[in-house]
């Protein structure tokens, strides 16, 4: 479940160190990424982990909250 994938994320954010800091993946995301229909528990879990390596391989960060929407930073930019 999330709540489970978050604590691996905490985990996995004290000993790694991501080379783009501009591409950050969420637990929630990830969990959208596979196919949540699976019933197979195995199956889930291989395939959270296989997108967990992925995203690192790719030098993504983790992070426990998900961005605001591209409106938020847009207004903030304009009413500076």
């Amino acid at each position: 479940d999330v709540h489970g994938l978050e604590g691996v994320l905490g985990e996995l954010h004290i000993h790694y160190e991501p080379s783009d800091n501009k591409s950050c993946v969420t637990a929630s995301s990830i969990m959208t990424e596979i196919d949540p229909s699976s019933s197979d528990e195995k199956q889930e879990v291989g395939a959270v982990l296989g997108r967990v390596l992925y995203h690192a391989l790719l030098g993504h960060c983790f992070t426990d909250q998900s961005l605001p929407e591209e409106s938020f930073f847009l207004d903030y930019i304009m009413h500076q």
